[in-house]
């Protein structure tokens, strides 16, 4: 993400967040997403992002997690729950996944995964840099699939 999208990600989460709590509920969120174009998600679609990228479920979002929302808005397939999980997964906003955002993908899916088998999955998919890309991810679904 370049620095002018999250200036720009800023200054619009600091005009949600109306009590200057540095974070928001997910009703203010929800209302200023209904004010918006949003790929034309409906409500259903936006609650199932949000509980996505909200890893804690406390209801809130912070600048960070806003920030991630946005990302995966604007990079991730909307109607493809891999698209969606693999970049809510990406925090660095980098294309790619490591051991740690692919063990978060697996926790959001309530699939337990020893720190064996996950170095297991990865080592099958990683590109030279250590990371998985979405076409690496896509091949691990389709082998969780079967």
């Amino acid at each position: 993400m370049h620095k002018v999208e999250e200036k720009h990600y800023k200054e619009l989460f600091d005009s949600i967040d109306i009590n200057k709590s540095g974070k928001i509920t997910t009703g203010q969120f929800l209302s200023h997403m209904n004010n918006k174009s949003a790929n034309n998600l409906n409500i259903h679609d936006i609650k199932a992002m949000i509980d996505i990228i909200d890893p804690n479920s406390d209801g809130y979002l912070d600048l960070q997690q806003f920030m991630q929302f946005k990302y995966v808005l604007h990079t991730a397939n909307p109607k493809d729950t891999s698209s969606i999980l693999f970049y809510a997964a990406d925090t660095n906003f980098s294309g790619k996944i490591d051991k740690k955002e692919l063990k978060i993908i697996f926790q959001k899916l309530n699939v337990e995964i020893s720190d064996f088998e996950l170095i297991q999955i990865f080592a099958m998919v990683a590109d030279k840099s250590g990371e998985i890309t979405f076409d690496g991810f896509r091949q691990i679904s389709t082998l969780i699939s079967e």
